[in-house]
């Protein structure tokens, strides 16, 4: 695990929480993954926080190759909640932090089940 992944875990259980699994939300959202009770408002409110931490008051610097690899790491999460979150940081993200091969996209849908998470991602 990435260590600024666990720094976005540690925030999604803070705001959360235990993950669930449900028998109805796994039928629904097509996978079985676990997932932080958390509202997408609140997820996007991390996503910002971290890529613009309110102490620093200016965007995260970083590669689009250390951009990559903590996209990665949240995509081979256990639970459904990280693996949306990656979706939601690449959405807040600058244009030269996305310039990373396309084809990283073909891996982290082996690591994507159900509509939830490759909607997010897409």
């Amino acid at each position: 695990m990435h260590p600024q992944h666990k720094a976005i875990l540690a925030s999604i259980r803070k705001h959360s929480g235990k993950p669930t699994q449900h028998t109805f939300l796994d039928s629904y959202l097509g996978n079985n993954h676990p997932r932080y009770p958390i509202n997408v408002p609140t997820l996007r409110m991390i996503a910002r926080a971290w890529m613009i931490p309110p102490a620093a008051g200016k965007r995260r610097d970083m590669s689009a190759g250390e951009f990559c690899e903590i996209l990665s790491s949240l995509i081979k999460g256990k639970s459904s909640t990280e693996k949306c979150m990656a979706g939601l940081l690449l959405d807040v993200s600058l244009p030269s932090q996305r310039k990373f091969d396309p084809e990283v996209f073909a891996g982290w849908l082996d690591h994507l089940e159900g509509w939830v998470e490759i909607d997010t991602l897409c």
